[in-house]
């Protein structure tokens, strides 16, 4: 089951006169910052005892996602940070290793959060 919450739009605008040459001429500099951000929450249906016995049975989260890397042959492409215990970054993950990733979770009963944010810069 999905929802959408909140989707938020931020507006940053940015308006200032430059001279050309000419003392005479203004040109004013209109920029314009766009950023759009949605959640999705999947709530996963599994019943918590179900929950509980298939989590005490697997490896941790990070484990089963090195494993997955690993089966993908991605463990030279792909480069990961550490922002916190619970949080990490990851440049150059696949999308198929992405979604298993996702799938083992989703197997442990685990909730899913997608986080979308897009930021569209319109400049001179």
């Amino acid at each position: 089951m999905s929802l959408l919450e909140n989707p938020v739009t931020t507006f940053e605008k940015e308006s200032s006169a430059n001279f050309t040459g000419n003392a005479n001429k203004t040109l004013a500099k209109d920029e314009l910052t766009l950023t759009t951000k949605s959640v999705v929450n999947q709530v996963n249906a599994m019943p918590e005892s179900m929950k509980q016995k298939k989590q005490l049975s697997s490896d941790s989260l990070e484990n089963i996602l090195h494993k997955i890397v690993e089966e993908k042959g991605e463990e030279n492409s792909i480069r990961i940070r550490k922002i916190s215990a619970k949080e990490l970054e990851i440049e150059g993950l696949s999308k198929i290793a992405l979604h298993s990733f996702i799938l083992k979770a989703e197997e442990l009963g685990k909730n899913i959060k997608y986080t979308r944010t897009l930021k569209v810069e319109i400049t001179d």
